[in-house]
């Protein structure tokens, strides 16, 4: 899909700036749990449809909605479990498809 209202390419800083302000003028009543229960929502409906590009950005903008509220830097702490999950081993596909790390034995 285009966007032909922005020109070129996109940057994380100016989309997180600005959805993060959008979102704290027009919800000002949301909580960290609330944010993360609508981010729930539109997770059930991204998995409902996964190649729905709208989906995939409500669940974003409500990640940054929720992660500026926390003070969290999305691209740091990513990278950070980007770099966990490329120690870790991984398993083998569920009856879903979906392949989970390893769980270390605990004692």
């Amino acid at each position: 899909m285009s966007y032909p209202h922005y020109p070129g390419e996109c940057r994380w800083d100016e989309l997180t700036d600005e959805a993060g302000e959008w979102a704290d003028r027009n919800f000002p009543q949301a909580t960290h749990a609330s944010k993360a229960e609508h981010l729930r929502r539109e997770a059930a409906e991204l998995a409902a449809n996964p190649t729905d590009d709208e989906e995939m950005a409500d669940v974003l903008l409500l990640l940054i909605h929720l992660a500026r509220g926390t003070n969290t830097n999305l691209i740091n702490v990513a990278y950070q479990k980007l770099r966990k999950n490329q120690s870790r081993t991984w398993g083998e596909p569920d009856e879903h498809g979906v392949v989970e790390h390893v769980r270390e034995a605990t004692s």
